[in-house]
């Protein structure tokens, strides 16, 4: 990075593994891109996230490797203070006064993500204060997202807390300000904020660790996958997956229990494996019961990004889902999409006819897509999921060519090597 230079890094995010989903894993690879640089002497991590589990919270930072230290700090604050922490004063309180257990390591770089925007914010706080550099990862344009979930609550409500966006907002902009790098996912929100001058943008998107992927490829036994999560087949049975946040609101991974429970009464030998945690994980369950279907479905929780991947090459069949009208639809393709698509899984998707994901699943053939009017009228989705089931292999075989296609874009090792020789390059000015 600069050679002959001893640097320390401190990353400061809101979701870091064990949390499963995009935002972890992406600055899980982050971290251990730049804590492979030999002049990188220490990288310390500062997570908080007021809705995770106290359990995986942490007195004392955790030594996770030869240079990396963990701290996942509990909340101050009840839960019930931190509800839409993304734009919650409360939250970005807690996080302003994580400042006190950073201010002694003197980062010669920070590395802040975002949504949460307080990590960002935080970050601005502490170059102010202490004269750091710092650069900004951005996921995803989070601010019109919960606009669109404002939009969806009654009158007090959204016009009580669309100031709190405003003002959240502005202040993560600053602070953008003030980068002296942005790093986003995709073109989109890099011509968003080429807005801010003066700070070089680029684009660093998400993908797979196609290293990771082949390892786990290499020792493949689907019997054994299966067993350690107690799930029961037959060489008959068809796997649905679903890895994600069930806790998001602009996901609905329950969307095909219905058409699940009609397949399954025809006799068609199907069951339902759902990765990830949060309240909607109690819903399904319900519906899964009073369906008469619970048997068929299996709601694992929280799994390590190895395990969720093993998950995903020993089933056959992926669920997509993102709700009607949502702000990033257009330009938003997942993570979990890359690694639907890297384990061969034909997708059943439900999102506007306009989203990327819709259009990629659809101009290449690599399973169905339905919108929501079409997904919640008479037996589509019931007759769309049948429909890849009796033609698996050949919906198989056109996500092989397409992934076989386009495997340079699915790399993330790309974008990770971008944004490390960027910020070598900035530090050495």
């Amino acid at each position: 990075m600069v050679r002959n230079m001893q640097i320390k890094l401190l990353v400061l995010t809101a979701h870091y593994p064990p949390d499963v989903g995009a935002a972890p894993v992406r600055m899980s690879e982050i971290v251990k891109r730049f804590s492979a640089d030999e002049d990188i002497c220490s990288l310390k991590v500062l997570v908080f996230n007021p809705q995770a589990e106290n359990e995986s919270s942490m007195i004392n930072w955790i030594r996770t490797s030869k240079k990396v230290e963990v701290l996942r700090m509990r909340p101050i604050f009840p839960f019930v203070f931190h509800r839409f922490q993304i734009i919650n004063p409360f939250t970005l309180l807690e996080w302003l006064i994580a400042l006190l257990r950073i201010k002694d390591y003197r980062p010669d770089l920070i590395i802040s993500t975002a949504p949460l925007p307080h990590p960002v914010i935080l970050a601005y706080v502490y170059s102010k204060l202490l004269k750091s550099k710092y650069v900004v990862d951005i996921r995803d344009d989070w601010s019109a997202t919960v606009n669109d979930l404002l939009d969806m609550q009654p009158f007090f409500v959204k016009y009580s807390l669309r100031p709190f966006n405003f003002l959240i907002n502005s202040i993560f902009i600053l602070a953008c300000k003030n980068a002296i790098l942005i790093s986003c996912v995709h073109e989109v929100l890099k011509v968003k904020f080429s807005k801010l001058q003066k700070v070089p943008i680029i684009v660093v998107p998400n993908g797979i660790n196609n290293q990771l992927l082949l390892a786990i490829k290499s020792g493949f036994d689907k019997e054994s996958i299966f067993r350690k999560s107690n799930i029961q087949f037959k060489n008959s049975t068809k796997f649905l997956i679903y890895a994600g946040d069930l806790a998001a609101s602009y996901y609905s991974p329950e969307i095909v229990l219905d058409a699940l429970q009609k397949l399954i009464s025809n006799g068609l030998d199907l069951r339902y494996i759902l990765i990830g945690d949060g309240i909607r994980k109690e819903k399904i369950a319900r519906l899964a019961e009073e369906k008469g279907i619970k048997e068929n479905i299996y709601l694992l929780g929280k799994k390590s990004h190895s395990e969720a991947l093993e998950l995903m090459l020993a089933s056959d069949i992926a669920i997509y889902s993102l709700n009607k009208n949502d702000a990033q639809a257009k330009y938003a393709f997942g993570l979990k999409v890359y690694e639907y698509i890297a384990c061969k899984l034909p997708i059943l998707a439900v999102a506007d006819d306009d989203s990327v994901v819709s259009t990629v699943i659809t101009r290449n053939d690599i399973g169905i897509s339905l919108n929501w009017d079409e997904a919640t009228r008479n037996d589509n989705l019931k007759n769309a999921l049948l429909n890849i089931t009796e033609n698996y292999t050949l919906y198989s075989q056109n996500v092989s060519v397409f992934y076989k296609n386009n495997l340079s874009k699915f790399d993330r090792a790309t974008g990770l090597e971008v944004l490390h020789a960027e910020v070598s390059k900035l530090l050495k000015e």
